[in-house]
Order: structure tokens, then sequence, then C-alpha cells
């Protein structure tokens, strides 16, 4: 008689799956364009943070950290990989500026204030100011900046910056 046929052996298990120790994988390639931005390549794998304006800050697996566009980061389980590259959001914005007036307002009565955090002026007409200074204003807010006097300087001063003294 013939001997029984040798059964077929079981298939090796498949080795699971490594842990990432990353929350967010890249769907696509970003080349980072400003300093505040990081660039990324497709399944790079992302710790995800803090959004906004269609902006995602991360960290990434070769240690770089900064905004990239939102849709450029999927949670690593489940990720869309082949996906199409994401169009990208307009930059993030830090806190806004807002645009220094051309012409300050005609003197109505005076009025000081106090500096409630240092603001460091970025053009001529912009007046930096510490934390603690007093001022004096003489003019409306215009576009939320104040024009300011102070030791015989005088420029303009982001509203936020300034209390009633």
């Amino acid at each position: 008689p013939n001997a029984p046929a040798k059964p077929n052996a079981p298939a090796k298990p498949k080795a699971p799956a490594k842990p990432s120790k990353f929350t967010h994988e890249a769907v696509a390639a970003y080349k980072a364009e400003t300093d505040a931005e990081t660039s990324l390549t497709k399944g790079m794998g992302v710790n995800a943070g803090e959004t906004a304006d269609g902006w995602t800050m991360v960290t990434t697996e070769t240690g770089g950290e900064g905004w990239v566009p939102a849709e450029y980061v999927v949670p690593a389980k489940g990720g869309s990989a082949g996906a199409a590259a994401p169009k990208k959001p307009a930059a993030p914005k830090a806190a806004a500026k807002p645009a220094v007036p051309a012409v300050p307002k005609k003197p109505s009565k005076s009025n000081q204030f106090t500096c409630v955090g240092d603001f460091q002026g970025e053009s001529e007409q912009e007046l930096s100011m510490k934390k603690g200074e007093t001022c004096t204003c003489d003019e409306a807010a215009v576009d939320g900046w104040l024009y300011v006097k102070k030791g015989g300087k005088e420029g303009y001063v982001p509203e936020e910056f300034l209390k009633k003294a």
C-alpha cells in the first residue's frame, strides 16, 4: 500500500509589526521654505502637536521640528500611503502684527501708559519698549498701534503692549 501523503507545513507566521514611536506619518514629501517649517520625506514618521491655520507642528524621526501643511501628515495607523501630494495652505501666521499707519492722528489729551511686555521695534517708525517702562500717548489708536513719546523719543507701539497707567 501507498504511504499517506505528507501534510503541508503550516505557513510561517509573519513577524508582528514593529511598534512605531511616531503618532503620524508623512503622505508626501515637503520642502521647508522658512526657518519655522521642517522638511518631510514620504513615509517619514512624525509626532504631531499643535495645529493652526492649516499647519501642524511636528517633530520628525530625524529630529527636525517645525510647521508642515496639515494635509501632509496622517495618523500612523491606517494612513493613506500613495495619496497624491496635498495642496499647500497659506504660511502659518505668527501673532498677527498690524500694519504701521502712515500718519498719526491729531493730538487729543495726554495719557500715560505702561508697557506690559518687551516690544522690539522693527522699523524706524516703531519705538522699542521694555516691560514696566512708561510713555505718553497723545494720539488715538490707529489700526492697533499707538503713537507714543518716551524719554525724548517717539514712535509706534502695538496697542496690546500698553495699558493705561
